[in-house]
């Protein structure tokens, strides 16, 4: 059951409930469902840090982004300036 959900989950890409499952790691009867998970463990993992890189580019764009509009704004002129 906890396999089946993992694998929903994975391919889901559902980080909350991998996360929840991951807290939640049951006894394994044999050792082909040991291995089984061991793989869908490492396949989150690499899910994760695709998912962080993703993150890691999106922010770096929104930063560009930023810099870019506070370039071509406009000066902010205070209202006091009698020299307009």
């Amino acid at each position: 059951m906890w396999l089946n959900k993992f694998k929903v989950a994975l391919v889901e890409q559902n980080t909350e409930e991998i996360g929840r499952l991951l807290d939640n790691i049951p006894e394994f009867s044999s050792s082909s469902e040991l291995k089984e998970a061991k793989d869908l463990i490492s396949s989150s993992n690499e899910l994760f840090r695709t998912l962080q890189k993703e993150i890691q580019h999106t922010m770096i764009q929104v930063k560009k982004n930023i810099d870019f509009l506070k370039a071509t704004q406009a000066p902010l002129v205070s209202k006091l300036d009698i020299n307009i």
